[in-house]
């Protein structure tokens, strides 16, 4: 997981090298994520590493670390909730619209644990399950571009994720 996330913030650092005529089809991403509850919302960090293997398809891992967790009422009682990690495996379909622009479907497995918090109790639990979504990719030039997508979670009481990241293509 962390090593997904140290792979992504290193191609973020390269990026500011000179562009290269042609990338390899490695890609990797970096950015913020809005996760909706049933009950509330918490915010993440997280990053993508990927291959494109042709102009429609592509596989990428994914890792997200919560930064932002929230308090659900529960029974009368507020009990804090907070994202530990999410990390998953992805089937990127390609539909590309223009040279800047292109549409992304994405179906995969994913897994996560969230810990809930009440005075000095704390208990946590994690799932796996299967995750779903839709983005839309701008790219500046060949080597970078900003996405924004929506995934949603087969898991109980997490519904759907928004997240906005900067691409970065070697």
């Amino acid at each position: 997981m962390k090593r997904a996330l140290i792979l992504t913030i290193a191609a973020i650092g390269v990026s500011a090298a000179p562009a290269m005529a042609e990338t390899s089809g490695f890609y990797g991403n970096l950015g913020y994520t809005h996760v909706m509850l049933s009950d509330g919302n918490l915010g993440a960090i997280g990053g993508r590493v990927g291959y494109t293997l042709n102009d429609s398809f592509a596989i990428e891992g994914e890792a997200n670390f919560g930064i932002s967790d929230d308090v659900i009422m529960e029974s009368g009682f507020g009990v804090t909730v907070e994202l530990k990690h999410e990390v998953g495996a992805f089937a990127v379909g390609k539909l590309p619209v223009s040279e800047s622009f292109e549409f992304l479907g994405r179906i995969g497995v994913v897994s996560a644990e969230l810990e809930a918090s009440l005075l000095s109790a704390s208990a946590s639990g994690s799932d796996t399950a299967v995750a779903y979504g839709v983005a839309g990719q701008y790219n500046f030039n060949e080597s970078h571009g900003v996405r924004v997508g929506a995934t949603g979670y087969g898991f109980d009481g997490i519904d759907a994720a928004i997240d906005v990241s900067y691409v970065v293509r070697f």
